[in-house]
């Protein structure tokens, strides 16, 4: 087994969150600084109580990691480590000689440990706790007689610098285990948004395949009718739906779900109608496209917009006009402003206020109320339409 793995398997990565990994391995560390500080104290024939506290240590961190590991009582587990670490820290201070011995290095290390894995709500009182702590320490060797010196010079010289050896080895663990875990977290990460993106590719195909089911049931209830007005009434709205269509099928081919390609759109939606509706006149349209990506809300807008336009032009523009022609031009002022017009060079409207209360033209006003922006309608020599926006998703 590698050691990636068996970290992995220690601090239970696979079934807990990122702090109670964390208790995990700050856990394992007290077990390994107890059993190893037992050992360095017997080499450095330290006093007996100094052998037995390093012990105590030891054990009451393995029956912590016991019942977070397996029990899973992280909350309970974590107070109980705070609280009996800097008791313990602070009595072998002063058994271990105090500034002078090694247990700085381990008050670096729990402090260490303890600001990573606790809760952030209490981390402000730890902090000031933990420096209150050490003030208190040190006021405390520095006034009372309490602290246990070495017996010679060369042994605290061995205490220490096994002390720093272990600490070292200790924090190189800690950023290992760090550094394997961001890896692991990453790749769940990355995992997951493939997934996502899968699922929403999915979604994307199933609304496009259910959206050309409507269209087809509302052709074929077209078909079925006799009175005109229904009929065309029907097949404008089946070419809405279609319009929405497309924006799921670019989406579901795209690698991004988020944006679509806005040109690929629009000559999608012009092509089609008027490959629907003019059997005999063909009819020239120009698209100037300033911005080839649009997010794909943004796209449905300005494509239904586009929709309703170009069907109105089609259908009664091109009265006896030998040239038709269809131009839509899209482009940006400034960064945010966004101008869209559309223009044909039809006959006009000579009763624009009777024209524009159809269906077509309340959902053009109603679209345009939707991205906050400003319609200007111009009726002489052909239609015009400007939108400007600005539009935030």
């Amino acid at each position: 087994m590698s050691i990636k793995k068996l970290s992995l398997l220690l601090t239970n990565a696979n079934e807990v969150n990122f702090r109670y990994q964390l208790i995990n391995i700050v856990l394992i560390i007290g077990i390994l600084v107890g059993s190893t500080s037992a050992v360095i104290n017997i080499v450095a024939d330290v006093d007996i109580e100094v052998h037995v506290l390093n012990l105590i240590v030891g054990l009451v961190y393995s029956i912590c990691y016991y019942h977070a590991r397996c029990k899973n009582r992280y909350k309970q587990v974590s107070i109980v480590i705070v609280v009996f670490s800097i008791t313990m820290i602070d009595i072998l201070w002063f058994q271990s000689g105090g500034l002078k011995g090694a247990m700085l290095l381990y008050v670096l290390v729990s402090a260490s440990s303890f600001i990573i894995f606790i809760e952030e709500k209490y981390l402000r009182s730890f902090i000031i706790f933990a420096l209150l702590n050490a003030s208190g320490l040190i006021l405390l060797e520095k006034f009372t007689t309490w602290v246990v010196p070495y017996s010679s010079e060369s042994i605290r010289f061995l205490d220490v610098s096994l002390s720093f050896i272990i600490v070292l080895i200790l924090f190189i663990i800690l950023i290992r285990w760090l550094v394997n875990q961001y890896e692991f977290e990453r790749k769940k990460s990355n995992e997951k948004t493939e997934r996502i993106e899968f699922l929403l590719h999915e979604l994307n195909h199933r609304v496009k395949n259910n959206l050309q089911l409507i269209s087809s049931l509302i052709g074929l209830q077209a078909n079925r009718l006799d009175d005109e007005a229904a009929i065309d009434g029907l097949n404008t709205s089946k070419d809405r739906i279609i319009a929405m269509g497309k924006i799921h099928t670019l989406l579901y081919r795209n690698d991004s779900n988020e944006t679509v390609n806005f040109q690929k759109y629009i000559e999608d939606i012009v092509a089609g109608l008027i490959f629907k509706y003019t059997s005999e006149t063909e009819i020239e349209y120009e698209l100037k496209i300033e911005q080839k990506e649009l997010s794909s809300n943004e796209a449905l807008y300005i494509g239904l917009i586009i929709n309703e336009a170009i069907t109105n032009s089609i259908k009664y523009a091109f009265v006896g006009i030998k040239n038709p022609k269809i131009s839509i031009e899209f482009n940006s002022s400034d960064q945010k402003t966004k101008i869209l017009t559309i223009q044909d060079n039809g006959i006009g409207i000579l009763n624009s206020e009777k024209s524009f209360k159809g269906l077509g033209s309340k959902i053009i006003t109603l679209l345009t109320e939707q991205i906050n922006g400003k319609l200007e309608i111009q009726t002489e020599n052909g239609v015009m339409y400007q939108l400007t926006y600005s539009y935030e998703n």
